[in-house]
């Protein structure tokens, strides 16, 4: 892993003791975001500085090669304005703010990220994925195909539906058509074979 270490200096300009507590970059304690402060590993319970001294921080870079330009920011909690910083209450007034910024070349970002070493388990991961993407698109594909096949079927059997129905009807127009022919019939041969009454027949005559 490539790591890059540059380093600032701190000064107490004032009359008075200054004690740092610590620091944080972009609110964890002493690293993140690829930047490290090496000085939490040489005091891990902070350092005090007398008037008019002074001492280096070391800050060390460590770059993912993903960005070409990297900006965080760093904190020291500090007992300026009286007192430490409180992170409870987030009382800003023993709190020194700086601003990391790292710069990786653009044109050799791509490059870079190429070298670093990869995970053993990653070649397996990307054929495990792509592996997996080839089965769920044939998986579509056939999906697709079922489907478009029952949709033609049912396309082509809509016209002999419809013929079926339209014979249906027919038939039932010419049965209904048959009943009422065969129920005057009937009623013609019941009058016809109906006997004649006689009496009925000499009353009319008497009269």
């Amino acid at each position: 892993m490539l790591t890059v270490r540059r380093s600032f200096r701190l000064k107490n300009t004032g009359s008075t003791p200054l004690w740092v507590q610590g620091f944080e970059v972009e609110g964890q304690s002493c690293e993140g975001y690829g930047f490290r402060v090496l000085n939490c590993d040489e005091s891990p319970g902070g350092f005090a500085l007398g008037p008019e001294e002074a001492r280096d921080v070391d800050i060390a870079f460590t770059p993912d090669f993903t960005l070409s330009l990297i900006t965080r920011s760093l904190a020291l909690r500090t007992s300026l304005g009286g007192g430490f910083f409180d992170a409870v209450s987030e009382d800003p007034s023993g709190r020194l703010n700086f601003t990391l910024e790292a710069t990786v070349p653009p044109a050799l970002v791509a490059q870079c990220s190429a070298a670093l070493p990869r995970p053993d388990w990653e070649l397996y991961l990307y054929y495990g994925l792509n592996g997996f993407m080839f089965v769920f698109a044939l998986a579509i594909m056939v999906a697709a195909f079922l489907e478009s096949d029952r949709i033609v079927k049912v396309m082509m059997m809509i016209p002999l539906l419809q013929q079926q129905q339209q014979h249906q009807r027919q038939q039932q127009r010419e049965r209904s058509e048959n009943g009422h022919a065969g129920r005057g019939s009937y009623e013609d041969a019941h009058q016809i074979a109906r006997p004649f009454d006689l009496r009925g027949i000499q009353q009319q005559v008497r009269r």
